[in-house]
């Protein structure tokens, strides 16, 4: 037992040593895009990141129904900061948690009135 708990710490004391090991480097410069398109809609998002650590960027959704949401963010010694807008049924502009969302939809009591109820009982 003493032999099997020797080696578990040799195990754990190699593993540190190696991973300490790793170069730091600072952050680079980038910057992404991508779409795609199919019968459900389409997706997209672009990220754009600052040499400095800051990064930005948006990814958004559209789908065939016409439902939109877009979410622009900024990621820096702040943060994570989101926005959201979307037009889905449901919604309401409010900021929780620092996060901004704009609805353009209408409130969920407008909704119900309206459609009424989507399950049968």
């Amino acid at each position: 037992m003493r032999t099997l708990v020797v080696l578990a710490l040799v195990g754990v004391t190699c593993a540190q040593l190696q991973s300490g090991a790793e170069e730091k480097y600072p952050p680079v410069p980038y910057k992404y895009t991508y779409s795609a398109i199919s019968q459900e809609g389409a997706h997209s998002a672009e990220e754009t990141g600052h040499g400095d650590g800051r990064v930005q960027g948006l990814y958004s959704m559209q789908l065939a129904d016409g439902r939109v949401r877009t979410v622009t963010y900024v990621a820096d010694e702040y943060g994570f900061r989101p926005s959201i807008s979307t037009n889905e049924l449901g919604t309401e502009s409010r900021s929780p948690a620092d996060a901004i969302l704009e609805s353009s939809a209408i409130t969920a009591e407008e909704a119900a009135a309206k459609y009424g109820p989507q399950f049968e009982t």
